[in-house]
């Protein structure tokens, strides 16, 4: 986890000076989306699902959560070059989509996972409750 933690450490505090996002809720996320990097498919640290427009595409399994009930597909996702991009793609994602403008509304990091699944960033009923565990267990509001 540490290693993690400080490898993605500088491009979460350049996504939170360039689009506010709270560096904690960016490393709560790509650790729980990548298993604290243990499973990251084409470089992509936050399942960002890809659109026939984008450029690098990779197909994968997943899980999601549909009619009150998991379920595994095939999806698209995003592909990146490497972490850097990856995070830089989130923050661009974040940042700049209508979709997710109340998470900014938020004043502290659980607020803004809230707020996140609300938004529909993912599937999974309990994310929130997820990412805060992660933020709170790792103390990763130090960073913020």
């Amino acid at each position: 986890m540490d290693t993690f933690i400080q490898t993605i450490l500088p491009f979460a505090k350049e996504i939170q000076s360039q689009y506010k996002i709270p560096v904690s809720v960016c490393i709560a996320q790509s650790a729980l989306e990548t298993g604290w990097g243990r499973y990251v498919v084409g470089n992509n640290y936050f399942g960002i699902k890809a659109t026939p427009d984008d450029g690098g595409v990779v197909e994968s399994p997943t899980m999601e959560f549909i009619n009150g009930q998991w379920i595994q597909i095939t999806a698209s996702f995003c592909q990146y070059p490497n972490m850097e991009a990856s995070v830089l793609g989130y923050g661009k994602l974040l940042g700049t989509s209508p979709i997710y403008t109340a998470c900014f509304l938020a004043t502290n990091p659980q607020d803004f996972c809230a707020q996140l699944q609300i938004c529909g960033y993912a599937t999974d009923p309990s994310y929130a409750e997820k990412l805060n565990a992660i933020i709170t267990g790792s103390n990763l509001t130090q960073y913020d």
